[in-house]
């Protein structure tokens, strides 16, 4: 398979792509305030004189505008820190970039400022490269009236799924979200300390039987359509009401739902490695686990990281990727301006974030799927340093396709690929272009990263729940966790217990000579304790 390798665009490039029309602003230097997720964004590379993203930037609106820009760039572990500092700081940011469940409940509380549609200040260069499905999801994604569509610009999307090694595991059994309470891989699974997360693959497991019946249902529907018994339109139709009656069931937190939950959740207690956060990525790539419950972007880091050897030696591993069939999670992160913010210097950044050239370079960076799907994407996917193979490249042969592949040592070999059609993300009206692309083996990298559409159909997004649902969730999952006896989950108490008592005898010994200040011992930060379980 061709390895995706880092882009590295000139500046020249990236200036190139944009309009030259200036923005009205002070001939003194502008400030920007953006927060986004940690290690969202390419850092660029001193050595070989790639700049960041955020350096990038700087010198293209200096170039442009003749005035220099300060981006004053932060980060943030989690949506509710990132609600809270514009709680604290209201009218002060510019940018930021939450998940979907976030920006909804900012949405709701009227917290955000509208994108500008206009000549004077657009996000042209945005609207013109976002996918047809994303831009789709946003409009019909709405509150109180506001469609996420005129509020949020998409940066990166993904599905959950499993990361799991065929060679432990069967590919049958990840096809379900019960994969991991199968006795055959007690203590070989992890899933995520996030109740929302962890919620998704639950409701999965408790409501296997109905949501089976409704993908049994659709996949009628898609035969009888392919055999010409169903015009498109009812099929489309079809579409539709499996997604919202999947929604439905992915959302239910009804005080039953959230029981058969919370019992789900506690039986796992004895037979999970552990949860985690970001350590399990590595923790399959050292074959401590075989299936770990992820992120589509997490899990191409995984699948890297495991056939490394520059990072794991001579154990190097084959990993694949999974969403099961009930269906899962479709998330997204996105750029929402909040009250207050510099709309035409937002706005700037954002499209050149999302210019083709700078979306590739994150993508490629930060392991997840840019919303930008242009012709220039779509090529870099087919091309030389791509997943995957145009449709020039192959041969059909008695309704299979194939490639000529090269072998280390120069000779070449006929292979098999499979088709993927991504016209449903690519495709856009004014198109008469094919977007398949061919990819030697399903389940790795390709398909983590841009899934079918028979996938992202049986995939929803979960809605924001209330401060009640919350309290409810949130009580059950602490509920669900209590007593469990993971082996890595003991292991990290037991390490943790001892600890503290050496940090009491220690607090003790010096509390006396003056050395704590409310952050802990001077020039030190206490480390939490859900940071400890990590």
């Amino acid at each position: 398979m061709k390895k995706l390798l880092a882009l590295l665009f000139s500046l020249s490039l990236v200036v190139s792509f944009f309009p030259t029309q200036k923005l009205v602003h002070a001939e003194e230097a502008v400030e920007l305030n953006i927060i986004n997720w940690e290690d969202y964004i390419d850092a660029g590379d001193e050595e070989e004189g790639i700049p960041s993203v955020i350096d990038a930037f700087k010198q293209y609106y200096s170039e442009k505008h003749g005035v220099e820009v300060k981006v004053n760039y932060s980060t943030q572990g989690t949506c509710e820190n990132m609600y809270s500092e514009l709680k604290l700081n209201p009218n002060h940011y510019d940018l930021v970039c939450p998940s979907e469940y976030m920006i909804l409940k900012m949405l709701a509380e009227d917290m955000l400022e509208p994108l500008k549609r206009n000549e004077q200040t657009n996000v042209s260069v945005y609207d013109a490269g976002v996918s047809p499905y994303i831009a789709n999801l946003f409009k019909n994604l709405s509150v109180n009236g506001k469609s996420l569509y005129d509020y949020a610009a998409c940066y990166m999307w993904g599905t959950m799924g499993f990361v799991y090694n065929p060679e432990f595991v069967s590919e049958e059994d990840v096809k379900h979200w019960s994969a991991v309470w199968n006795s055959d891989y007690k203590n070989k699974c992890t899933i995520k300390d996030s109740v929302r997360d962890s919620y998704i693959l639950a409701i999965g497991y408790v409501y296997q039987e109905q949501l089976n019946d409704l993908a049994s249902d659709l996949a009628d529907a898609k035969q009888d359509y392919l055999a010409g018994e169903l015009t498109k339109e009812d099929y489309d139709q079809a579409v539709n009401d499996y997604n919202k009656a999947i929604t439905d069931i992915f959302n239910n937190v009804g005080e039953d739902s959230i029981t058969m939950v919370g019992e789900a959740l506690k039986s796992l207690n004895d037979s999970l490695y552990g949860y985690e956060v970001d350590s399990g990525k590595k923790d399959m790539a050292a074959g401590k686990i075989w299936i770990n419950f992820a992120w589509s972007g997490d899990a191409v880091y995984a699948l890297d990281f495991a056939e490394d050897p520059a990072e794991v030696g001579a154990n190097t591993a084959e990993l694949y990727y999974a969403v099961p069939e009930e269906g899962s999670n479709i998330f997204f992160d996105a750029w929402v301006m909040p009250k207050g913010a510099d709309v035409e210097l937002a706005q700037e950044f954002i499209n050149f974030i999302q210019s083709p050239e700078i979306a590739l370079r994150n993508m490629n960076y930060i392991g997840y799927t840019t919303s930008i799907a242009t012709d220039e994407i779509f090529d870099y996917l087919i091309g030389e340093e791509g997943y995957a193979y145009g449709g020039d490249d192959v041969t059909e042969r008695d309704g299979k396709f194939f490639v000529e592949m090269e072998n280390e040592d120069g000779s070449t070999e006929e292979v098999e690929v499979f088709a993927v059609d991504l016209s449903y993300l690519f495709g856009r009206a004014d198109s008469n272009r094919a977007y398949v692309a061919y990819t030697d083996v399903l389940g790795r990298q390709f398909s983590a990263q841009y899934p079918d559409f028979d996938t992202v159909t049986r995939c929803t997004v979960m809605r924001n729940f209330t401060d009640e649902e919350l309290e409810r969730l949130n009580v059950m999952w602490a509920d669900s966790k209590e007593g469990s006896t993971g082996t890595r989950g003991l292991y990290v108490a037991i390490l943790i217990t001892a600890g503290a008592l050496v940090l009491a005898l220690a607090v003790i010994a010096i509390e006396k000579r003056g050395l704590f200040n409310r952050h802990g011992i001077k020039g030190y930060t206490v480390v939490k304790k859900e940071e400890l379980n990590r």
